[in-house]
């Protein structure tokens, strides 16, 4: 069973940013306003994605060794896939990191 490394650090936890912006004042004049934001929601439910493979091999050779082969068979099944799922943007976040279904592959 392998987990998937590709998806970064921390990822399950939220993180802020900062930025300015000039607001005017009624009486005209500008003030520069520093903000705190959040960057990315918190996911305290995330899992680690799960890949389990099988691979099942055959070699042959028959006729002193005129015909030969290979026959395999190979299966992989990955779990709880890290998914970035866009959500409503009222949250205050455009997506989150999610567990979201699962993969088979067959050869």
């Amino acid at each position: 069973m392998n987990g998937n490394r590709d998806i970064g650090r921390y990822v399950a936890l939220g993180d802020l940013s900062t930025g300015k912006y000039q607001y005017i004042m009624p009486n005209g004049n500008i003030v520069l306003v520093s903000q705190l934001y959040g960057n990315r929601m918190p996911n305290p439910g995330l899992k680690w994605e799960k890949s389990m493979s099988y691979n099942l091999g055959l070699d042959f050779a028959v006729l002193d060794n005129r015909l030969s082969g290979t026959i395999e068979v190979y299966k992989k099944i990955t779990t709880d896939l890290l998914v970035s799922r866009t959500i409503s943007d009222i949250t205050g976040y455009f997506n989150v990191i999610s567990n979201i279904g699962r993969s088979i592959i067959k050869a």
